[in-house]
């Protein structure tokens, strides 16, 4: 499957752990109807990015910012609700390993 996320940033000339090498925190970002996942593996696709990349930022000695978490406009509700609270309950997970480097930005919503 060219779209499961695994090989294009090998691919695309990336590497998350030389990239990040002299950066003062590592960076990613989650859009899976963006990159095409699927909505039957967009909850396990979600929490394996973040502990592959927490992981990764980890060995770096890095902590790790969820930058952005997206779902297209056009996408079904329900597959903007079923993933984010996992992306909430890896923060949680990892923060009670005792593994500190690894949060999320508040979310502010604005009236226009």
């Amino acid at each position: 499957d060219p779209n499961d996320g695994s090989l294009w940033a090998y691919y695309s000339g990336q590497h998350f752990q030389y990239d990040h090498t002299y950066a003062d925190f590592a960076v990613i970002h989650i859009w899976p109807s963006n990159w095409a996942i699927g909505s039957s593996k967009v909850v396990s696709f979600t929490r394996d990015w973040i502990e592959q990349h927490a992981d990764a930022a980890d060995g770096l000695g890095k902590p790790l910012v969820i930058e952005e978490f997206g779902i297209g406009v056009d996408t079904a509700a329900d597959y903007l609700r079923r993933p984010r609270p996992h992306v909430l309950d890896r923060v949680r997970l990892r923060r009670r390993r005792q593994r500190r480097r690894v949060g999320r930005l508040g979310r502010r919503h604005l009236k226009h």
